[in-house]
């Protein structure tokens, strides 16, 4: 008796279940809760910023001059670590070489502050300022330098390339942030 009772229970939970939403109700839900494709994943960051209307050609254009710009800068820096590292042999050619070395960055520096920044670049440009006035710093300290070299002024060229350095990774760093970010390569 207690087994049919049971199974008569179960049997009128389950009619009463069935009859809360009609075949056409379950495969009307179904279609609606579905995207046009079935299941979409998360976007990536071109399609979240495509969203934002952040155009891909701006930011591309600006991410390779950025790029290109970041590239020089560092060769032309590393090209003159040698400075650093030599005796007095010749120093006042080099000391000439590395102020036109400064001056060819400077030259590409106007470039990138020329041309139009679009919004996630703003940090960018921020730390490229910090990078602007140490290579000026560097550059005044090499125009005083005179031969015999006083060593104060050898210790402040070398500590403002130091800081140019720092300041271009710095730079670097970001770069590589705000591509991530927004998907550009």
């Amino acid at each position: 008796m207690k087994k049919m009772m049971f199974v008569l229970g179960i049997g009128i939970v389950l009619l009463a279940a069935c009859q809360m939403d009609s075949e056409t109700q379950i495969i009307e839900d179904s279609h609606h809760n579905e995207g046009a494709l079935g299941f979409q994943g998360v976007p990536g960051d071109k399609d979240k910023h495509r969203q934002l209307k952040l155009s891909d050609h701006e930011l591309s254009f600006y991410a390779d001059k950025t790029a290109q710009y970041l590239s020089n800068s560092i060769t032309r820096l590393e090209q003159q670590a040698d400075f650093f590292n030599q005796n007095d042999v010749n120093i006042s050619h080099t000391i000439e070489e590395f102020i036109e070395a400064l001056a060819d960055i400077r030259e590409e520096t106007v470039e990138i502050i020329n041309l139009d920044r679009p919004k996630p670049f703003n940090r960018f440009h921020e730390g490229h300022l910090n990078f602007v006035v140490e290579l000026d710093a560097l550059d005044r300290v090499l125009s005083d330098m005179r031969y015999p070299i006083d060593d104060s002024q050898y210790d402040d060229a070398r500590m403002h390339y130091e800081n140019a350095i720092i300041s271009h990774k710095m730079l670097e760093r970001e770069w590589l942030q705000i591509a991530e970010d927004y998907g550009i390569f």
